[in-house]
């Protein structure tokens, strides 16, 4: 499959935006999780990480906010 160069910069327009409105978000008071994922899932994760930087705490962390709001 090819990448869009475009779709590719627009998602990491989007993660430059939510990352700056999300900043405040570093200064609270965390809470470890531990659980599993289908390993399908969490090859989709690395493959996410390794396209945008975004690391799998990030990622969950936003799509939980986004999901929960």
């Amino acid at each position: 499959m090819k990448e869009n160069p475009f779709m590719s910069s627009a998602v990491q327009a989007k993660r430059s935006q939510e990352k700056a409105e999300s900043s405040h978000r570093r200064d609270m008071p965390m809470k470890a999780l531990n659980f599993s994922v289908p390993a399908e899932l969490h090859e989709m994760m690395l493959v996410h990480r390794a396209k945008t930087g975004e690391s799998m705490k990030d990622l969950v962390t936003r799509v939980l906010y986004k999901e929960l709001r």
